[in-house]
């Protein structure tokens, strides 16, 4: 599983992941409806980390792939339905994943 706080004050943080994480499973009320998300931040202690977001599912299409201090920041907000592929990451640091929601 992982820790998560939020949503708070327009920001969802994620940090202890162990499992894959589902944003569908997390919150079904957005199911079909997706997050509306302005930027994705991955602050790491390691400079080996990396975090994968997917669409839906670990099948759907890469969201972003980034290192340790890497963003991906859209011009406007993108509604997608993230999930964080844990096969596909390497988490060995301290670690927090954001999520800057844009409702």
């Amino acid at each position: 599983m992982a820790t998560v706080v939020g949503p708070k004050e327009g920001f969802l943080e994620i940090s202890s992941i162990s499992d894959d994480v589902d944003f569908n499973s997390l919150w079904p009320d957005h199911l079909g409806f997706g997050f509306s998300v302005r930027r994705i931040e991955f602050v790491s202690s390691a400079a080996s980390d990396k975090l994968v977001v997917k669409e839906s599912s670990d099948s759907g299409p890469t969201i972003a792939e980034l290192g340790p201090g890497g963003g991906k920041l859209w011009e406007s907000p993108k509604r997608m339905n993230p999930y964080i592929d844990v096969s596909e990451c390497t988490l060995e640091g301290t670690y927090k994943v954001l999520f800057e929601l844009a409702d």
